[in-house]
């Protein structure tokens, strides 16, 4: 999933010099200073900025508990939750799991509901919060993908109800804003003005006088209902892939959502949802039509991806569907980085697909699909030396870091063809080449990511070790994988501890990228 989207109700009033509680508009004042203390010091003191949000988040429960039917304050403490909870940076340093934050903010949402159940934003929020909550527990080692697959129909069911609610404030905004272009033309003619009543004047310099609280309702846009949109896309793209996920596992599992209805709802977001704002509002719009473009792209992966491995399409149309996705005009692969390290995603995952599954269709398969393999892998090192080529990318350290990581692992899923039963000619004769330049690759990635500040969230040290592994590889003269793994736990002994490194190397044995008979026990 991409970075949860929060749509922000904004207060505004006069500075407090003195923080009296005296009602609701108190607490929301003294909790937003706090909020915006957190963010001063995010980038530079995520410590300290974690301290102003629990500041803030126990002003909005102590207002609660005295307001308990302020919307302005569960709505802005069930949000600060979320951002808490999903913000790369303050992610590193908190002390409770993200899954606990995540169900606070979605019970804190709920609450906020109860009061106003129809605010579009609450809803977006809990969806957004719903699938954060199931990506985390997907990345489990649990048997978890049922409960992961419900929150996301939950979240689907949120983002449903969120545009219904905006489809109509949209039709209501257009109205008024026709109603008084109308009006606009029809007093052209009007010599006369509206007279200025004085009592009006002081009556409104009084009110200013005094210090308010109050909501910025934005209206809502054709933007804000593209938004919505493309979150629900998203939403659907992290559900393909837990469905896929799971039958990776076991390819004889049977998950609880067809790929009939996952496609129903595909056909309900591609081709009718969106076309039809499209064309109701294009202009407006034409901004975004990469990200929408980009989005799809992602959801189309990841759904052929699912059709594949259920056989429900061949091989020949998985490939030629990916190439289709990611090919429209609409993406920008001369500028940004995103499109191009999204198609080399997608082709690292048709590769995989192809290994889960070629033993199931046909024993023989294997020598035909090596090509197809190497060609899709060989592609996907091509767009992401592109993708590390431009100029927003190079000065991007986290995404130029990204593309070197993918780097690695594609000449290590190259390098992978030369081991037995596949044992691809051209693989077997780049051997040594290959290592090297994942060497190389890995290398880099982690002094990237060390110089972004990443080495907190463990992808520095992720990077490290498979250059570690692959260093290893280069110089071991054991003939097989048991001695070599024992080789790398040993050789790797500086990296963590004993635990973490057995878990790397199955990350990696998993992801397909070391032999899969290695030894880890």
């Amino acid at each position: 999933m991409s970075k949860p989207k929060t749509h922000l109700k904004q207060f505004r009033g006069k500075k407090r010099t003195e923080q009296i509680l005296n009602d609701a508009d108190d607490y929301l004042a003294a909790a937003v200073d706090d909020e915006d203390a957190m963010g001063k010091h995010r980038g530079g003191d995520a410590l300290k900025s974690i301290r102003f949000g629990r500041k803030a988040l126990e002003l909005y429960s102590q207002g609660l508990k005295k307001y308990p039917q302020s919307f302005d304050l569960a709505y802005n403490k069930a949000r600060l939750e979320l951002e808490l909870a999903t913000h790369p940076v303050l992610v590193r340093v908190l002390d409770v799991p993200i899954a606990t934050l995540l169900q606070q903010s979605f019970s804190s949402h709920q609450y906020a509901l109860q009061i106003v159940p129809d605010d579009a934003d609450t809803l977006f929020n809990a969806a957004q919060v719903l699938t954060a909550l199931a990506e985390q527990i997907g990345n489990t080692d649990d048997d978890s993908d049922a409960q992961a697959l419900r929150l996301l129909e939950q979240a689907l069911e949120y983002q449903q109800e969120c545009l219904r609610v905006q489809e109509l404030n949209y039709a209501e905004t257009r109205a008024i804003q026709n109603r008084i272009a109308h009006e606009a033309n029809d007093s052209e003619d009007d010599d006369g003005g509206a007279k200025i009543d004085s009592s009006t004047t002081t009556a409104f310099e009084d009110r200013e006088a005094e210090e308010q609280w109050f909501s910025i309702v934005e209206p809502v846009t054709a933007s804000t209902l593209m938004d919505t949109l493309l979150a629900q896309m998203s939403t659907l793209t992290t559900l393909c892939s837990i469905v896929v996920s799971a039958l990776s596992s076991n390819p004889d599992s049977q998950p609880r959502i067809s790929l009939s209805w996952i496609e129903t709802y595909y056909t309900k977001l591609v081709t009718i949802a969106l076309p039809a704002l499209l064309e109701a509002d294009k202009q407006a719009l034409q901004s975004r039509m990469g990200e929408a473009a980009l989005t799809q792209a992602l959801l189309r992966g990841t759904l052929l991806e699912l059709a594949y491995r259920t056989t429900a399409i061949d091989l020949e149309t998985y490939k030629k569907e990916i190439d289709a996705a990611f090919s429209v005009s609409e993406l920008d692969t001369t500028s940004s980085a995103d499109p191009l390290l999204a198609h080399a995603k997608s082709l690292i995952s048709f590769n995989g697909a192809l290994v889960d599954t070629i033993q199931i269709r046909s024993g023989n398969a294997i020598d035909a699909q090596a090509n197809v393999r190497w060609n899709a892998l060989s592609r996907a090192q091509k767009l992401l030396a592109a993708a590390a080529s431009l100029d927003s990318a190079k000065a991007d350290t986290t995404v130029l870091a990204m593309t070197h990581l993918l780097r690695g692992d594609t000449s290590l899923l190259l390098h992978a063809l030369s081991y037995p039963p596949t044992s691809f000619t051209p693989a077997i004769t780049s051997k040594a080449q290959l290592l090297k330049n994942a060497e190389v690759f890995y290398r880099n990635a982690s002094k990237l990511m060390g110089s972004a500040g990443q080495d907190e969230g463990g992808s520095k040290d992720v990077a490290g070790f498979r250059c570690g592994v692959v260093q290893v590889l280069q110089s071991s003269d054991a003939t097989t994988d048991q001695i070599i793994a024992s080789n790398i736990i040993q050789a790797l002994s500086s990296t963590r501890n004993d635990d973490w490194r057995r878990e790397q190397l199955r990350d990696m044995v998993d992801e397909g990228l070391v032999g899969t008979l290695f030894d880890l026990q």
